[in-house]
């Protein structure tokens, strides 16, 4: 009886013996200082068109009077301070709120007090 051919094991055993030498050979390529000075240059140019694409859009968003990832970013950290400003302004009415009941309380005290005295006295 013979072995049946199985795809997946003959891609695999494949797989396995040429990633060995094709590491080694991307490592040794990507080691060197061409490499560095090839992918330096890529990274350059990269960055040039980026920006050129970036500042091109963001006129074209400015002329067509659309709001850009600057404005964006601006109207966040706007949001961000007045949620501050409110959060601070909530934290001062909590405090003003507890002293005005702690003075209410101690307002209502002294009143019981003065009333029992003044009735105590009547007696």
């Amino acid at each position: 009886m013979q072995a049946s051919f199985d795809p997946v094991k003959f891609m695999r055993e494949v797989y396995d013996k040429s990633e060995e030498s094709s590491t080694k050979y991307w490592e040794t390529l990507m080691g060197t200082e061409a490499w560095a000075i090839m992918a330096n240059s890529f990274l350059e140019s990269y960055l040039k068109q980026h920006s050129t694409v970036n500042n091109a859009l963001g006129q074209t968003l400015k002329y067509l009077k659309l709001p850009t990832q600057d404005d964006f970013a601006r109207l966040a950290s706007l949001i961000v301070a007045l949620e501050d400003k409110v959060d601070r302004l909530e934290d001062s009415l909590e405090r003003i709120s507890d002293l005005l009941e702690t003075s209410l309380a101690k307002e209502a005290k002294k009143k019981v007090g003065r009333n029992t005295l003044s009735e105590t006295a009547g007696r």
